[in-house]
């Protein structure tokens, strides 16, 4: 637990391997493991090789400049997507010059699904929610992204029903 909540990663920008960390402390929890008791070899393993993937991260780098001057247009592209153990979304902004097409990750949550189960359609619902509610949160800053153009991606026809409010 230590170790998990010493990750600070306040733009998810690395949510792909938090999400896996925090998935197991959930996994751990759903055993009733006791503070001072061990975790289990299976656990441990797959603890080490999280740790050992992770601190190749130390050698990602990660553009911060998301437009620039001569920008002709900018899109948001923001994606939410499900599965039976997480939920999540992410914000692509996109900026095209004359000469050029940048592509940049602004922006990421994962989040692990709850133990209470809940059906795959309505995860992806949820995460839909959690798109929409980082589209509001970037918004805050109008003036980078007064002109862009946003396009929300999901492949839940599911969920796009019920935000469309059909009643199939």
């Amino acid at each position: 637990l230590k170790y998990i909540a010493g990750i600070f990663d306040p733009l998810g920008l690395i949510s792909w391997v938090t999400i896996r960390f925090r998935i197991l402390f959930q996994n751990i929890c759903k055993d009733k493991i006791e503070w001072d008791e061990n975790i289990n070899e299976e656990q441990k393993n797959k603890f080490i090789e999280l740790v050992n993937r992770f601190q190749s991260i130390e050698e990602l780098k990660i553009p911060r400049c998301v437009t620039s001057e001569n920008c002709l247009s900018t899109e948001l592209h923001i994606f939410s997507d499900a599965s039976i153990e997480e939920y999540g979304a992410c914000v692509y902004a996109v900026s095209r010059t004359n000469t050029e097409v940048h592509r940049n990750l602004i922006y990421s949550k994962a989040k692990v699904v709850p133990i209470k189960k809940i059906t795959i359609p309505k995860l992806e619902l949820i995460a839909c929610i959690l798109a929409a509610n980082m589209y509001l949160n970037i918004m805050k800053d109008k003036n980078l992204w007064e002109n862009a153009k946003v396009i929300f991606w999901t492949d839940s026809m599911a969920a796009l029903h019920w935000i469309k409010g059909d009643k199939q």
